[in-house]
């Protein structure tokens, strides 16, 4: 290989390394190995077997059962999902997520909440409240190995815990009370955007103010039916009127040529045509 080529190929190696370096620090902090504590439920024993004071193992599940939110509940199940996927550094998907990376990737799954990408500009983001304020969903952060600078962060998931991103054991939950955490404890942080959506899902199941029952309308009044009142008539008038339909009306011509023709539409009004007839 000439001295050209050699020189070429140093070249595309340092840029190489450069933008590795880039990627680290966007992530959960300024080293590949930003945490690396042991988590609590791994490590509960000394190197004698004795088991260490304070430090037991976590349940590797998420408790939902106080938990009536639609929107906490799908942000949980997101982040529980990722249970057991490995840490890559600079990592955004399942093959392997930093700590930054899974708090970004879970937030815009469940809820299509775009987090900042790093730990640092997360803990910006968000308004901070005090440890004993923590509910489902707000981050918290630590700073690395002691210093001054936040990089590394997880999300509460209640009872005590945090599920993050570990370096050392990749996606798991973890105590809060572990040493290591304790320490390094920076801080914590609620996002707004996901307690506005939190807020709608409480008073969406608010119930409606009781209403007064209407007051029940009144019957409505039935009429009786009118009363036909029946004619009274004399029997002398009753005589006088059989004897006056009993006489026989004076007949005109039955050629109906010589009959009026009003007399003839008297005649023929009565009666029904062959048509109507067998209708």
């Amino acid at each position: 290989m000439s001295m050209k080529e050699t020189k070429t190929w140093s070249k595309l190696l340092i840029l190489a390394a450069l933008a590795l370096a880039v990627v680290g620090l966007q992530s959960c902090g300024t080293s590949s190995k930003a945490v690396t504590a042991s988590d609590s439920y791994s490590k509960t024993k000394d190197s004698g077997g004795a088991k260490k004071p304070g430090f037991h193992p976590v349940e590797q599940e998420i408790d939902l059962s106080h938990t009536d939110s639609p929107t906490v509940r799908r942000l949980m199940d997101e982040a529980q999902s990722w249970l057991g996927t490995g840490y890559k550094w600079g990592g955004t998907d399942r093959t392997g997520v930093d700590c930054s990376g899974f708090i970004t990737a879970v937030y815009e799954r469940a809820l299509g909440i775009r987090l900042p990408r790093n730990s640092r500009d997360q803990m910006d983001y968000c308004s901070m409240i005090k440890r004993e304020q923590l509910q489902q969903g707000d981050l918290v952060f630590f700073t690395v190995r002691g210093g001054n600078e936040v990089g590394h962060v997880g999300i509460y998931v209640g009872q005590g815990n945090m599920i993050h991103s570990s370096s050392s054991n990749g996606v798991v939950i973890s105590s809060l009370d572990n040493p290591y955490y304790v320490t390094n404890y920076a801080g914590s942080g609620r996002i707004g955007p996901f307690y506005a959506m939190v807020g709608k899902d409480k008073s969406s199941k608010k119930p409606s103010p009781n209403r007064a029952p209407a007051a029940p309308s009144a019957p409505k009044s039935k009429r009786a039916p009118a009363k036909t009142q029946t004619p009274t008539i004399s029997l002398d008038e009753f005589a006088s009127l059989a004897s006056s339909k009993s006489k026989t009306p004076e007949v005109m011509a039955s050629n109906p040529e010589t009959m009026p023709d009003a007399q003839k539409a008297d005649n023929n009004s009565g009666l029904e045509s062959p048509d109507e007839f067998f209708e």
